[in-house]
């Protein structure tokens, strides 16, 4: 290790020479004349304590270190060594027909006896979860993970207290397609550069065209309420060309219930729809499975897992307004065309007029007999005038039927003192949810309807805006995106 002096600069190296230089032509042009009432050899002190000055100015700003070795802690370091384990990683694109993950299991192999004499050395595999396994292991392990998560696997890598240092080679064929996006990979990388733990990454793959089937659930969690039909929306998804038709099952306990043929072109998402009902309430597990094919790269995305949970009473929302918008017809819209709902909705249309809509819910026989148990949804409709909203909710037995209460613009006719003591008491002992979508819901808030509202609303301009999904929210497909998106 180097031993001796050593200069950091605090300035730039020609700024510093730039000082030097003009502080040398300073001192002669001053030196030039001698002042007359001054000896000779009193100048000459006089020149060179100011020169002296003037260097050691110049010195400071080299800002010289002495450096003196420190032998480093007992120990290596550790060199921890990931190897991907997801499904893509199982492809036969590699030197002598050798898969992406056996590739990389002879590289962690040749790094572990090339390094292991300087380094301690660790495997660990990861996909969607992180694992310590070995090299043994390693040979006998079939990659089958569903995506890669690569911050979830460096996070867990790293070791807080290492003084020896430590790094991390990373063994893989994609790029991050876990929770979190980029935006979650590039802050761990920050903090990875933070701690000086340098990340080494190798890319497996060719360029073999994948062939492969996906199957995707549209909605993996669905909830209605006993005796109503849902659609379970499935999309089969084609990478290159595997098949031009495939056989997709929908199972319940193990046991098929209902199977389709579907026809797939090239590169293409191909929807199926199946139904499902449950006449109790509960919690159901189905599950939709495509036929393996021999020619797909993986089978690890051929099946996805639906949950059903079935209520014996549908939601009741209630919905306020104080005066009719095209934003609250389009909620109402919105909030009708869900079969686990039911709705009130009250629009204020005067001072002594308000519209009252409800849409329920009615239970009908598909076979033509009242007692049958082929029992069908079917959503009923009626309006009415009313004159005073506020006996809506005079009491709390009238405020408990509902779990949801929504709060439009200009509420103010609806919430009067009492009934706003009634909400708080609904929302902190019955668990009901009260929403506000349309900003404040009053002109001016009361310290009681404040302590509820989640945010403190201030007067400002509106302006428009865009939005955008996140990774997580993309993936939950609630929206329908449009043709050119």
């Amino acid at each position: 290790m180097f031993q001796g002096l050593t200069i950091e600069p605090l300035i730039s190296p020609a700024l510093w020479m730039t000082l030097a230089i003009l502080s040398a032509a300073l001192l002669i042009w001053y030196g030039r004349e001698r002042v007359g009432t001054l000896s000779k050899r009193r100048w000459i002190w006089i020149l060179s304590l100011t020169g002296l000055g003037m260097g050691a100015v110049l010195l400071i700003l080299l800002n010289p270190i002495w450096v003196e070795p420190i032998a480093p802690p007992a120990g290596k370091p550790l060199l921890t060594i990931l190897v991907d384990d997801s499904a893509s990683m199982d492809i036969a694109d590699a030197a002598e027909g050798q898969t992406r993950f056996q590739t990389a299991t002879r590289m962690a192999e040749v790094l572990t006896q090339d390094l292991q004499s300087r380094f301690e050395v660790r495997v660990r595999k990861f996909a969607g979860q992180t694992a310590p396994t070995d090299l043994k292991e390693l040979e006998t392990i079939t990659p089958e993970g569903n995506f890669t998560d690569l911050p979830g696997a460096i996070t867990s890598s790293i070791t807080d207290d290492r003084p020896q240092g430590q790094a991390l080679f990373l063994l893989s064929d994609g790029i991050h397609n876990g929770p979190g996006g980029i935006e979650s990979l590039l802050e761990v990388l920050r903090t990875t550069k933070a701690m000086a733990v340098p990340v080494y990454t190798k890319t497996l793959g060719g360029d073999l065209q994948l062939k492969d089937l996906e199957l995707l659930l549209n909605r993996p969690q669905e909830l209605s309420f006993a005796g109503q039909n849902v659609p379970v929306e499935v999309a089969v998804k084609q990478r290159g060309l595997v098949t031009d038709k495939a056989t997709v099952s929908l199972l319940s306990e193990g046991k098929e219930i209902e199977s389709q043929e579907v026809r797939l072109t090239a590169d293409t998402t191909t929807n199926v729809r199946f139904n499902v009902k449950q006449k109790t309430a509960g919690l159901y597990r189905y599950e939709v499975r495509l036929k393996p094919l021999s020619q797909e790269a993986t089978t690890a995305n051929n099946s996805a897992t639906l949950l059903l949970r079935v209520v014996q009473e549908p939601i009741r929302v209630l919905l306020l307004e104080g005066k009719p918008y095209w934003d609250g017809k389009f909620l109402m819209r919105t909030l009708a065309a869900d079969p686990s709902l039911e709705l009130d909705a009250v629009v204020k249309l005067s001072e002594t007029r308000y519209l009252k809509r409800t849409l329920r819910l009615q239970p009908t026989s598909t076979s033509g007999k009242p007692d049958s148990a082929a029992l069908d949804i079917r959503r009923t409709e009626a309006s009415t005038i009313v004159s005073d909203p506020r006996a809506l909710l005079n009491d709390a037995q009238q405020i408990s039927q509902y779990q949801v209460i929504v709060l439009g613009r200009d509420s103010e006719c609806f919430l009067s003192d009492t009934l706003v003591e009634r909400l708080k008491n609904w929302v902190s002992r019955d668990g009901g949810s009260l929403v506000c979508y349309r900003g404040s819901p009053v002109a001016s808030i009361s310290q009681e309807l404040a302590q509820m509202m989640p945010v403190r609303w201030s007067p400002t301009r509106e302006s428009r805006f865009r939005m955008s999904l996140t990774d997580r929210g993309a993936n939950l497909n609630w929206l329908v995106p449009s043709a050119d998106r």
